[in-house]
């Protein structure tokens, strides 16, 4: 079964492709969660947290929140 968690840029962030979001994601830098179950900013380093959670997959959304990157964690 699969739990998506979706987040965005933190901070004002944007990306013009996945490959720069997904270069970020994997630097640490912060996102903003989007969901009724986890509030607030996260990053890589939240990965074993949120799988403890159950999560499985996360859409990072970038190009204006107008495109995603979908990823297993």
């Amino acid at each position: 079964m699969v739990n998506l968690l979706t987040v965005s840029p933190a901070y004002g962030r944007d990306y013009r492709s996945a490959k720069d979001a997904m270069a970020d994601w994997k630097a640490g830098k912060d996102f903003k969660a989007e969901s009724m179950k986890v509030h607030g900013y996260l990053s890589a380093r939240d990965t074993e947290a949120l799988k403890a959670d159950g999560f499985t997959d996360i859409m990072i959304r970038y190009s204006n929140l107008r495109r995603g990157t979908l990823f297993k964690i």
